[in-house]
């Protein structure tokens, strides 16, 4: 063979190997699938009550902002959810309620601790909380259903 085959076969083999490259990088850097998406926001939701439930058992006090952060990762997971409308629909449930509860937590923290402690009602936020946090959490296995893991 001359030098010259054997640049176009180095060119050919060279461009191949290029493309293969941009393409396995691509594929890796993919966007997932709607429910990997749905099982990523899940679990971020498992590890946040973890979290939350760990502060509690040591007597700590969650910071509102970690609530706050919390509902915008939620959203941020919803938000990457576009193909399936009933998924889509589904996971903006969830962030919007989640979104309610972190609302909710200043405003019952406030009225608890401004209470008496001989007061035998709860404070308003009470009926509001523990209704978001129904509906969350039935959302929550909703979403769970339409993805298992």
């Amino acid at each position: 063979m001359t030098r010259r085959r054997w640049w176009i076969i180095a060119a050919i083999v060279a461009t191949a190997i290029i493309a293969v490259a941009i393409a396995g990088f691509a594929l890796s850097n993919r966007v997932g699938s709607n429910c990997d998406v749905v099982r990523s926001m899940i679990d971020y939701n498992n590890q946040f009550n973890q979290n939350v439930s760990g502060k509690t058992e040591a007597k700590i006090e969650t910071p509102e902002a970690d609530y706050t952060q919390w509902s915008l990762q939620l959203r941020a997971f919803a938000d990457q959810i576009h193909d399936d409308p009933s998924l889509t629909k589904q996971a903006d449930s969830v962030a919007d309620l989640a979104e309610q509860f972190a609302a909710i937590i200043p405003r019952f923290r406030a009225e608890s601790s401004a209470r008496s402690p001989l007061e035998k009602n709860p404070p308003p936020s009470v009926r509001e909380f523990s209704r978001v946090s129904q509906e969350f959490n039935a959302s929550l296995i909703e979403l769970d259903k339409a993805c298992p893991g």
